[in-house]
């Protein structure tokens, strides 16, 4: 281009050009010479390599801070078939310091001319997409080059050339992407016994990172292991269950979350072949959340949930691996019980996450990490979803959905919010994982069957016999409440797909089902005081609400409006009035309506989700949703009180004068306990054999005191699947 048309198109103090091809030091109106054109060929080549543009975003102000900010997505990981070669060429053409870049047009066409030298010769069919690269080239330096126009142009010819050599394919993904040959095939991932869970492909995609309770432990450790071969490497040996593991973008470590209860978890990193770990920080992580932790795309922090304070939902946290410092990503509503399972994007510019509403089901929202655009709601159905995979070309999701009533594998189109579900992939369904080529899916595969067990107590509450399986199914059981006169259980169970009510004579016999919702979540019955009634709550349309049906069965009548949520309820001792837990305000509170329905008034202030009347209707003991323990206050309102300090789940009951729990902390095996509320005295009755489901309730006691009913664990297993040939 002539130098007088050069003088006239850089301005001192003006930004020109199209602002996707911008270099950086053209984005902050900077003196420019030849190597800003260089820079803006390599976006160029970029885009004509992978199909994506190298600095996308909606707004001038978010392109820019792209330009300046961060270097692009490597094009290797978009298109994994492009020659390492040329990628080399591309990154160093579009170096943010132009320094590191090529100083010369002919520097850059002599290492093209290279790769053209070093490449097969016999592709010859792509004539046309030089015309189409030379175009981009122009349209990318209009009105600002700095070359001469000789020089363009045979800069340009040489890369269309090298195109052809390379092939066609190599560079054309804009059709659709990189796609796998093959016919997709399922096979297991170890073949070992065990709980396997979370995988997460290194990546190079050729090793899991993975947790792992060994073949006959409980608690959950990190380890590694090549796919296809070799045996798994353990990389962490703590007391405490490991969870979540992340490679970084290099794949020299992994980071994970060391779970504790109730919070307080910490966010760690290991070499991935075994070393020192490293705390990267703490964080108050909600029992709620699937998997929680990722690498940002640079890997200079992990994106995790945490809580900013005490009282608000979780959100997702950038925390700096420097300084540790940690800022804010998503800011869910304080009704909501918060955000987890964060995911990049391939190209790194949105944030994939799972939004928990205040009744405990779930959406899918992307927000792009500039931060000057909202977040997008990508899913509206409220249904239980966790676990989130881009597939490469940044085109789908692939997520773990409770939509058919087995968790299962679906399909998300991130354009338009289209879900499917994916075939050829088994129920019970959870934590996908895709490799960044794209041709292998990994997931955890879980058979879990729940059922209630009773356990006979003498009069000095001790255990009379051994505990008897009492109500057994496939699937889970769990929920059961003696009723007043001690004659029928009501309970849950998912046993035909979707958990309902159902209600079967005190020895178990005689199933029936009370309700028939279809989904996602129905559960928590009690008995009201005369034996008529069960209330419960459940999910239709998403939308969580306190229920009423009558124990001969019929239609159940909703409490609570459509336009508030409301869960775990349960009767006063006259049956005037109906507990039960709503966010509405923020935290989990417990509150109160009348039994035919009505206005319900606030019961707790400093949180409370489960609660249960005394006998004498003078004490309201409850749970909390994010401390352990069962605290106490009067009816008529006060102070409360800490009333047994130990991890009891939602696994206690009142059968005056005695409370009964379950201290899950107990070593080494849950224990099942009774306190006499009159002399503050503790009393063992037993061990269960046994674990108990996590998130579930249903521990109760016969009115004579003599049965005890509670779920147990009796079957678990969980093991990774890989998807070979995977199309996504």
């Amino acid at each position: 281009m002539a130098d007088a048309v050069q003088e006239d198109l850089t301005l001192s103090g003006a930004a020109l050009g199209t602002i996707g091809y911008m270099s950086p030091e053209q984005a902050r109106a900077e003196d420019l010479d030849a190597r800003s054109d260089l820079f803006s060929f390599g976006t160029v080549l970029y885009e004509m390599a992978t199909g994506r543009e190298a600095f996308p975003g909606d707004t001038t102000k978010m392109i820019t801070s792209f330009v300046l900010e961060r270097q692009p997505v490597s094009p290797g990981r978009l298109n994994p078939e492009l020659p390492e070669k040329l990628e080399e060429i591309i990154k160093r053409a579009m170096e943010m310091d132009r320094n590191l870049r090529y100083q010369t047009a002919s520097d850059l066409r002599a290492e093209l001319q290279r790769l053209k030298r070093h490449s097969d010769s016999g592709h010859r069919e792509a004539a046309g997409d030089s015309a189409a690269l030379m175009g981009a080239a122009r349209e990318a330096a209009r009105g600002r080059s700095l070359l001469k126009r000789p020089q363009l142009l045979a800069l340009t010819g040489v890369a269309a050339l090298v195109m052809i050599l390379v092939g066609r394919d190599v560079f054309l993904n804009r059709r659709g992407g990189w796609r796998p040959s093959g016919t997709p095939r399922v096979v297991p991932f170890s073949g070992l016994s065990g709980l396997e869970d979370q995988p997460a492909f290194s990546p190079d995609a050729n090793q899991v990172a993975y947790t792992w309770t060994g073949e006959s432990g409980s608690t959950y450790h990190l380890y590694v292991k090549l796919v296809g071969a070799g045996k798994p490497l353990r990389l962490t040996n703590d007391s405490r269950s490991d969870e979540d593991p992340a490679w970084s973008p290099d794949g020299r470590s992994i980071a994970f979350i060391r779970r504790a209860p109730h919070g307080n978890s910490e966010v760690l990193s290991i070499p991935a072949l075994g070393g020192t770990e490293r705390i990267l920080g703490k964080v108050n992580r909600p029992d709620f959340c699937a998997r929680d932790l990722t690498w940002s795309p640079d890997g200079k922090s992990v994106i995790v949930g945490d809580k900013g304070s005490s009282g608000e939902p979780s959100g997702l946290f950038q925390v700096s691996l420097e300084g540790g410092e940690k800022r804010r990503l998503t800011s869910p509503p304080r009704d909501a019980w918060g955000d987890s399972d964060p995911a990049f994007s391939p190209d790194g510019w949105l944030l994939a996450f799972v939004r928990w509403g205040r009744n405990g089901v779930s959406d899918i929202y992307l927000q792009n990490i500039a931060g000057d655009t909202k977040e997008r709601r990508l899913t509206s159905d409220e249904a239980l979803t966790w676990g989130i995979a881009w597939t490469p070309d940044g085109g789908a999701l692939v997520v773990s959905s409770q939509r058919s009533g087995v968790q299962n594998l679906w399909r998300v189109s991130v354009s338009s919010g289209e879900i499917e579900p994916l075939p050829g992939i088994g129920g019970d369904s959870y934590a996908p994982a895709i490799s960044r080529r794209g041709n292998l899916l990994a997931y955890t595969q879980a058979e879990k069957n729940d059922n209630i067990w009773r356990l006979h107590v003498s009069r000095s509450a001790r255990r009379s016999g051994p505990p008897e399986q009492l109500i057994s199914e496939p699937r889970e059981q769990f929920s059961s409440q003696y009723s007043p006169d001690g004659k029928r259980i009501v309970f849950a169970s998912d046993r035909l797909g979707n958990a309902e009510i159902w209600v079967a004579a005190s020895d178990g016999s005689n199933p029936v089902a009370l309700t028939s919702f279809g989904g996602p979540v129905t559960g928590t019955p009690h008995w009201s005081p005369d034996g008529r009634w069960i209330v419960f709550d459940s999910r239709p349309g998403g939308r969580s609400g306190v229920f009423v049906v009558s124990t001969e069965g019929g239609t159940p009548r909703r409490l609570t409006p459509p336009s508030t949520d409301g869960i775990v309820p349960n009767w006063s001792r006259d049956g005037k009035w109906i507990y039960f837990s709503s966010n509405r305000n923020g935290a989990p509170q417990i509150w109160k309506m009348p039994a035919e329905g009505g206005e319900a008034v606030q019961v707790t202030k400093a949180g409370g989700f489960e609660a249960q009347e005394s006998s004498d209707g003078k004490w309201l003991y409850f749970i909390k949703f994010d401390q352990p323990g069962i605290w106490r206050m009067p009816i008529e309102g006060g102070p409360e009180s800490l009333v047994v300090n130990r991890i009891v789940g939602r696994f206690w009951t009142l059968t005056d004068p005695y409370l009964y729990f379950l201290d899950l902390a107990a070593k080494p095996r849950t224990t099942i306990n009774r306190l006499d509320m009159a002399t503050g005295k503790i009393i063992r009755i037993a061990e269960a054999e046994k674990g108990q489901p996590a998130g579930l309730s249903g521990l109760s006691a016969s009115p004579d005191g003599e049965w005890i009913l509670y779920p147990q664990t009796d079957q678990q297993n969980s093991r990774i699947m890989v998807v070979e040939n995977f199309h996504g």
